[in-house]
């Protein structure tokens, strides 16, 4: 993994320089007390993500700045600050922190990205992406390995042996496009004269064409992390297509739309169905629809920024420790220490420990333990 300092010319940059004696210049290190939670710095850069991201601000060098007497005067300290100006680090938003291939998804951390996870920010889709997909490869106990019949083709077969887990993580935009893509066909079967198969395929097919590599049937759970209107909330799937399937919604501000969650149920599982009849070739032996459980005593947030960290952590100790009776899911019983403090620091130190070039980026975490 390789960390890039390319720079794009649309987004703002920061530049480290060296301090030239009654001029304008900015030290990397000296000012990363006031840059990194400088709010001035959070302003919203919509080419970041997809979801809303913190773009860096521009400060460039001003070498007319600097005095005459520093220029023409050589104590010994001027061949030092040149190294440093050579040495300096030039980031913007669009810097790469780190790149890393999960079984299903390719995922960039962007310097924008990582900055979405100072207190007070909204979690983005990366950072929401990364780490679910995180939490199943590099947290969750390995389980052994479950061969694949030779009948099924050798992707599918080395993909099994690859990922080791029978989980699969969807990415945020599967749900924007499953809804957004439904409405609109919807919308259009009103004027048209469509057999159901045809209605199914308009609703649907899109959506699975993008989903084609990610596998819905040989798993035991599919994880959907869904965002509308600026608010994350929690789809798992267990045991699809089976006698035990159940769909599992969790959602941190349940107060705020009651119904919401029961919507989005019928709608991925309407989605599953369709998957199993194009895979399978077949309609589901039962046309009843999955059981939607909320879990009981769900924690919820107390405030507006947070529902990222919810619905990671919701996901995290589910899969860590998966209740035995799901139609009885008490979610205070199960996990009666959950929090999320910490969470924006354990998401952090998960993006540093798998960084190839982890000393760049360390001055983010020294001035979060003196924030600490």
């Amino acid at each position: 993994m390789e960390v890039s300092t390319h720079q794009n010319p649309s987004i703002p940059s920061f530049r480290g320089y060296s301090q030239c004696e009654g001029g304008s210049g900015v030290d990397f290190d000296a000012y990363m007390d006031d840059y990194t939670f400088h709010a001035d710095f959070m302003n919203c850069d919509d080419e970041c993500s997809s979801l809303g991201s913190s773009a860096v601000p521009s400060y460039e060098n001003d070498s007319e700045g600097c005095s005459d007497d520093s220029d023409l005067i050589d104590d010994g300290s001027n061949s030092s600050r040149l190294r440093e100006r050579a040495d300096s680090v030039e980031l913007t938003g669009s810097t790469e922190m780190l790149r890393i291939r999960f079984p299903f998804q390719s995922i960039s951390v962007r310097l924008s990205d990582f900055l979405c996870l100072q207190d007070n920010d909204l979690l983005n889709d990366t950072i929401v992406d990364f780490y679910l997909n995180h939490v199943v490869e590099h947290i969750l106990p390995d389980e052994p390995k479950q061969l694949l019949a030779a009948v099924v083709g050798i992707r599918k077969h080395m993909k099994s042996m690859f990922s080791n887990k029978r989980v699969t993580v969807l990415p945020s935009v599967f749900w924007h496009n499953l809804s957004i893509l439904h409405s609109g066909a919807l919308a259009d079967e009103r004027e048209a004269n469509l057999t159901e198969d045809q209605k199914l395929d308009a609703r649907f097919g899109d959506v699975l064409d993008f989903v084609e590599d990610f596998d819905f049937i040989d798993v035991d759970y599919i994880v959907v992390p869904v965002n509308e209107w600026e608010h994350w909330s929690l789809v798992i799937v267990c045991h699809p297509f089976t006698a035990r399937a159940r769909m599992l919604c969790f959602d941190s501000q349940l107060s705020e739309d009651p119904n919401n969650m029961q919507n989005i149920a019928v709608l991925c599982d309407d989605f599953l169905k369709y998957v199993w009849l194009r895979r399978c070739q077949k309609p589901l032996c039962s046309s009843e629809r999955m059981r939607c459980i909320i879990p009981d005593r769900l924690p919820q947030q107390n405030n507006n920024y947070d529902c990222g960290l919810y619905i990671v952590e919701f996901s995290r100790r589910f899969l860590l420790a998966p209740p035995a009776n799901l139609d009885a899911f008490d979610f205070g019983a199960e996990y009666p220490d959950f929090t999320v403090k910490n969470k924006r620091r354990d998401i952090q130190k998960a993006v540093l420990s798998l960084c190839s070039n982890r000393e760049l980026w360390n001055p983010f975490m020294d001035l979060q333990d003196k924030k600490m």
